[in-house]
């Protein structure tokens, strides 16, 4: 299962994982009393089929209290149980996933800053910084007790049951928010079987930009829409203008192959007035593995380059991006071009967009009704 999670303004990324199918997934987002005591006795018929209704209503009441412990807290975004037969016997954990805001600078910073007071509140917990593959976390592994009430207990006499516990902090890149795993067990002989469960869910970690959804959008509708192939001639145009910028750009890094790409589409002009054969063309591509500074030095070096000759400059540096038009035609009657030059410091690429103008409007001075 995928959940996805979009922080709230002014956070740009959107954060999702996967669970396990076999998870029993808490109903947080009931609307009502009612709508969560049907969604809560479901679950607890399904779990318990074959089982009295005695033993269901008495598990439907523990799911019902747990969840409305859940909503209550607000900051809750996903729960779920896990009922696995080990052996002949029903082994059992709980993940939540709750979401935070913090006053960090930076991921790393907000690490650091977790670190130090996890440290602190529970100084005899195993609490490290860890790198997944796309972010970076503070795990911490310990164990508590839970207190289970009368009402609940199976002997009908209320008992403080050992568990263990792990944690995962990850802060959301581009944000002021901090998402926190957790899964725990009284399950203690099945730890390390949940210990690996936990990290593989901890490994599916990843994040877009709401600029990468509005890309993908794009290149989406891009391939849904009826358009000629790029000619050489296209192509190698494009090409010579990104040769340029990379020039411009100075420094060198890591292309990134799944990331360079041509396409050519109808401009939104010519496609109101009713033509769909390719009137512009795009280069895409991207360089990672560069510092802040090579990043600095690129954004400078593609400002002064295509200052110097002649293109109309919107310089947005401070912001990690510049973006340049040509005016005018070039000599030989060829297109103008735009380009667009984006530098993301958190995770070290710099991303390129060079980009014609429509073929159609250049080569007729005045269009008409037949394009």
């Amino acid at each position: 299962m995928s959940i996805p999670v979009a922080p709230s303004s002014p956070s740009k990324a959107r954060m999702g994982w996967l669970m396990p199918p076999f998870l029993l997934e808490l109903p947080l987002e009931a609307t009502d009393e009612d709508n969560l005591v049907d969604e809560v006795c479901d679950r607890a018929r399904t779990i318990l089929e074959g089982r009295s209704p005695e033993e269901q209503a008495q598990f439907a009441v523990v799911l019902f209290q747990l969840t409305v412990q859940l909503i209550e807290q607000a900051n809750a975004v996903y729960a779920g149980m896990a009922f696995l037969d080990i052996d002949g016997r029903t082994s059992m954990a709980t993940i939540l996933v709750s979401q935070i805001t913090h006053d960090g600078d930076s991921d790393v910073a907000v690490c650091s800053q977790t670190e130090d007071s996890l440290r602190r509140a529970y100084p005899g917990d195993d609490i490290r910084i860890v790198f997944l593959p796309r972010v970076p976390a503070v795990t911490r592994i310990g164990a508590d007790s839970i207190f289970l009430s009368a009402e609940i207990a199976p002997d009908g006499q209320a008992h403080a049951v050992p568990r263990n516990l792990v944690q995962a902090y990850v802060p959301i890149p581009h944000s002021t928010e901090l998402l926190i795993f957790e899964l725990s067990t009284t399950c203690l002989e099945d730890w390390d079987l949940y210990s690996e469960l936990f990290a593989e869910i901890l490994r599916t970690i990843d994040y877009s930009t709401d600029e990468d959804v509005a890309e993908f959008h794009r290149r989406e509708a891009l391939a849904s829409a009826p358009s000629d192939s790029l000619g050489d001639d296209m192509r190698q145009d494009l090409r010579w203008h990104s040769s340029r910028v990379l020039e411009a750009c100075v420094v060198r890094g890591r292309f990134i192959e799944d990331q360079d790409w041509m396409s050519g589409a109808a401009c939104s002009e010519c496609w109101s007035r009713g033509l769909r054969s390719s009137c512009t063309a795009q280069h895409h591509w991207r360089v990672g593995d560069l510092t802040a500074n090579q990043l600095t030095v690129a954004l400078e070096g593609v400002s002064a380059y295509f200052t110097d000759h002649g293109w109309k400059l919107e310089d947005g540096r401070h912001e990690g991006r510049v973006q340049a038009q040509q005016v005018g035609l070039s000599g030989d009657g060829r297109p103008r071009h735009s380009i667009s030059v984006n530098a993301d410091m958190g995770e070290g690429h710099l991303t390129i967009e060079v980009q014609s103008e429509c073929r159609r409007q250049v080569r007729s001075v005045a269009t008409s009704d037949f394009g």
